[in-house]
């Protein structure tokens, strides 16, 4: 079975910075969902809870729920009594900010506190499998974490095929920098080709960046069927855009060539 010209995402959201190749996760103040023929437009944003400018992001969502409050319990035990290992790679979240990522009609919402007590030594139920690419930096402490952002996906996922997403994105060692959530939910596993990713900055609607990835037979990558693989996808070339009331909005654009079941 193959699936062709699917489509990814779009993401408005404000300043990243990097550190040790990880993304911090900053703000968002404007998130849309769009259907436009074969194109499905995913809206996942990393957010502050204090955005100001421009319209309030919860008053353009559709009806949300609260997966991470109402999943933390059953699906972590054993977290740090106070936020630590701040600094672990992946997705850094200061206390004070949230995660905001958008499956289907659900909002999951996890905070810097929730996020930064999952530690090392958390046990974090395995409701789905996850994988990082071999050039994401991780660590104990950041499996824990994905595994639990990869639990709430999967549970409000609704696309039955393949699901990419952009989880995050920034400039981080001189470099642009998109963290993707690439999502087979069938039992068998499949087969990537041509994965392109685009990044356009807002309000100028200029693009940022621009890069296509396993993009041959060759560099096709192999997804296990029920897992999601966290990517960390460095874009050949980027122009450094113009801040916006001081900061950077970005939208992402996610579509493949195929994906084929093995």
């Amino acid at each position: 079975m193959t699936a062709t010209g699917k489509p990814g995402q779009a993401r408005l959201r404000r300043a990243t910075r990097a550190a040790r190749g990880s993304i911090t996760a900053m703000a968002t103040c404007l998130t849309r969902n769009v259907t436009s023929g074969r194109l499905l437009l995913f809206v996942l944003a990393a957010a502050l809870a204090g955005c100001t400018s421009g319209a309030p992001a919860a008053s353009l969502r559709p009806t949300t729920s609260s997966p991470a409050r109402h999943g933390a319990i059953s699906l972590v035990t054993g977290r740090a009594p106070s936020p630590t290992d701040t600094s672990a790679p992946g997705i850094q979240l200061p206390d004070s900010t949230q995660l905001s990522v958008q499956v289907g009609t659900h909002n999951l919402v996890i905070t810097g506190n929730n996020w930064n007590t999952i530690t090392a030594t958390s046990r974090v139920a395995e409701n789905v499998g996850i994988a990082f690419g071999d050039d994401f930096d991780w660590t104990a402490t950041t499996r824990n974490r994905f595994q639990y952002l990869a639990d709430l996906i999967a549970e409000y996922n609704t696309v039955d095929g393949f699901a990419p997403m952009v989880i995050d994105d920034g400039v981080s060692n001189g470099s642009f920098v998109a963290i993707a959530a690439l999502y087979d939910p069938r039992k068998r596993a499949g087969t990537l080709t041509g994965l392109i990713v685009t990044v356009i900055a807002h309000p100028q609607g200029t693009v940022v960046a621009k890069s296509a990835f396993y993009a041959t037979a060759d560099s096709s990558l192999v997804i296990p069927g029920k897992t999601i693989y966290f990517a960390r996808l460095t874009f050949s070339s980027f122009t450094s855009p113009n801040s916006y009331n001081g900061s950077f909005h970005y939208t992402n654009l996610i579509y493949y060539d195929s994906f084929v079941l093995i």
